[in-house]
């Protein structure tokens, strides 16, 4: 693939949860070609990141959270 040609993917986001002032912070997931990422929206920090092993079986390589109070 050269450069300015991307795989077809997709983004969705969803509430992640609240601020203690109320704010709502979202978590967009970014998928394409087996591979999944999470950014949410508070100082727009990855979260999780999900991608096969060289045997195909997939699995996050971040350390993130699943909820934003952790």
């Amino acid at each position: 693939m050269g450069f300015g040609m991307m795989a077809e993917g997709a983004v969705t986001t969803a509430d992640f949860g609240r601020t203690p002032d109320g704010a709502t912070v979202e978590v967009y997931t970014l998928m394409s070609a087996g591979v999944e990422a999470r950014v949410i929206t508070y100082g727009a920090r990855l979260i999780s990141v999900k991608t096969p092993d060289r045997t195909g079986r997939t699995a996050d390589v971040v350390l993130g959270y699943d909820t934003l109070p952790e």
